[in-house]
């Protein structure tokens, strides 16, 4: 009866773990999601965002990022930053997102908005209440919110939002927040 129990176990153990593919990675968490029942991966991706001359740089790195992160699939990506300083580098939610900007050439867009910068220098500690100096360099905590959507219907495919934890804003390897956004995507 024990050896019954015992292997019960290792298997709900198993099947429950190998049904979760997704890889947690150190940084950054996901805090939103909604997808649609019939989502699908798209052939084609354009990835865009605007803003001021500020944040482009961080654009580019990320969208480097993802570019490398779709090589091996057959995922067709295009990326684009508008600088336009009247579009919005902070938001505070997905309706704040601007859209505008984006051309109607491509099927799906992938749009990116940053919000709730913070770093280590402020973070208290909510456990202790202490101020957190965890070393000396500078960690910056912010969220980043992505939207997929289908333009010819102006469907909303995916929302997600990110908690990012990454040494410097705008000229971090934000090699892991691009694993994030690839795994979301490719579902």
């Amino acid at each position: 009866m024990k050896i019954f129990i015992i292997i019960t176990t290792i298997l709900f153990f198993n099947l429950s773990l190998a049904q979760n593919k997704k890889k947690e990675l150190k940084g950054v968490t996901l805090i939103e999601s909604y997808t649609t029942e019939d989502y699908v991966q798209p052939d084609s991706i354009l990835f865009a965002s605007g803003g001021d001359w500020e944040v482009e740089k961080y654009y580019e790195i990320l969208f480097k990022k993802l570019k490398k992160e779709f090589k091996k699939s057959e995922l067709v990506t295009e990326f684009i930053f508008e600088s336009n300083d009247s579009i919005p580098v902070i938001v505070d939610s997905f309706e704040e997102i601007e859209l505008n900007h984006i051309s109607k050439n491509q099927e799906v867009v992938c749009v990116f908005a940053i919000s709730s910068i913070d770093s280590n220098i402020d973070r208290i500690n909510k456990k202790t209440g202490q101020t957190l100096f965890i070393n000396q360099k500078r960690i910056m905590f912010y969220d980043l919110y992505m939207i997929l959507i289908e333009l010819k219907t102006n469907r909303t495919l995916m929302k997600r939002r990110f908690n990012v934890e990454a040494n410097e804003i705008f000229y971090s390897n934000n090699k892991k927040l691009a694993k994030a956004i690839a795994q979301e995507i490719k579902k």
